[in-house]
């Protein structure tokens, strides 16, 4: 019996060794490394508007313009983007930011509660969306329904 314990305890010491001194695949060392020049960064990128700005500007709030509609987040700021999700998802909005039938807009009750009863969102426990436009056939949403608790973007 003492040699079963003390194999069991060898094979968890071993175990607790391997996963603390692993060596780190390339994704994660992309990823620390974007990590590390987005937090050396002394801007912050809106994600509504776009637009860069500095943390206390965002504390203070008063940094809001009229002017950021069109406003697209540079490439270089988005070789930032921690994953290759969040940078795809920049993409798709600056398209939409920059695209003259797509227009920035405020959806109506009626809007939202359009969207609230089709049959897509109402499989979710509850959803959320940003980044509303309009165009000539319609409105388009970026949805984040969340499922058993947990949001998806």
């Amino acid at each position: 019996m003492e040699i079963f314990i003390t194999v069991a305890f060898g094979i968890g010491i071993a175990f607790c060794l391997f996963v603390a001194f692993k060596p780190k695949t390339q994704e994660q060392k992309d990823y620390e490394r974007k990590l590390k020049e987005s937090l050396e960064d002394e801007f912050i990128i809106d994600p509504e508007t776009g637009a860069k700005i500095t943390l206390e500007e965002a504390e203070s709030g008063h940094w809001i313009s009229h002017d950021n509609e069109f406003r697209t987040i540079p490439e270089s700021d988005l070789e930032k983007l921690l994953t290759d999700g969040q940078k795809q998802i920049e993409i798709a909005i600056n398209y939409l930011r920059k695209s003259k039938y797509f227009k920035r807009t405020e959806l109506t009750e009626e809007q939202l509660s359009l969207f609230d009863r089709t049959k897509i969102l109402t499989k979710y426990d509850n959803w959320t969306f940003s980044h509303p436009f309009s165009f000539e056939n319609g409105i388009v949403i970026l949805p984040a329904p969340e499922i058993h608790g947990r949001t998806y973007y």
